[in-house]
């Protein structure tokens, strides 16, 4: 299960920064991972105080994976939302190495 954290909307930043400028990072202490929906939501062009009920009527979805072989220390943290794709990919910390965006139906 994906767990979003909910913080006031800010601006938008790039793909790699929060609203505020700061690193975006995906929370890996939890039982499982955590994204900011403020930074989220614009990546996938719907606000912020949507994300949630979006996820919660599917329409939101994603799929987290963990790196085995050459890829071990890193994850991969993928959301569909109608044909966007937006795919991080994130070391041990959470700290985001790569980030996606395509348009991409979920198969």
């Amino acid at each position: 299960m994906l767990m979003l954290a909910f913080a006031p909307e800010t601006t938008e930043g790039s793909a790699d920064t929060d609203g505020a400028g700061w690193p975006m990072k995906i929370d890996l202490t939890q039982d499982s991972p955590t994204i900011n929906a403020a930074d989220l939501g614009p990546l996938l062009d719907v606000r912020a105080a949507d994300v949630l009920a979006l996820m919660r009527d599917g329409a939101i979805t994603s799929r987290f994976e963990t790196g085995i072989d050459e890829d071990a220390g890193t994850h991969r943290l993928t959301f569909w939302y109608g044909d966007l794709r937006l795919r991080f990919t994130c070391d041990a910390q959470g700290q985001i190495l790569k980030t996606s965006r395509s348009t991409a139906k979920r198969s």
